[in-house]
């Protein structure tokens, strides 16, 4: 059996590119982008959306949320962690 001690067999190499770009593309394929529902046009809602295998795994909002005094801010959702409203508005620096 042949051992690359240095790792430069372009067979090798190939073969690793191939598997590589072949799994990625079965990922790519896997997601899926959502962009803005109707409500964003009134100032509240989701402004995009990344689901994996048709499950939400990231979302960025535009609402409100617990301790915004009533404003909607830009926030992001990672559904599939359970983590909500982690904020993005530089107004959440003085909220209390």
């Amino acid at each position: 059996m042949f051992v690359d001690p240095d790792g430069l067999n372009p067979r090798l190499i190939y073969e690793v590119i191939i598997k590589s770009a072949n799994k990625i593309k079965k990922i790519w394929d896997d997601l899926d982008f959502d962009g803005a529902n109707p409500g964003l046009q009134h100032g509240n809602g989701r402004v995009c959306q990344v689901r994996y295998k048709k499950k939400p795994v990231i979302r960025l909002d535009y609402q409100l949320y617990p301790g915004t005094k009533g404003e909607s801010r830009l926030h992001l959702d990672f559904d599939s962690l359970g983590i909500k409203h982690v904020p993005l508005d530089p107004r959440r620096l003085f909220d209390e």
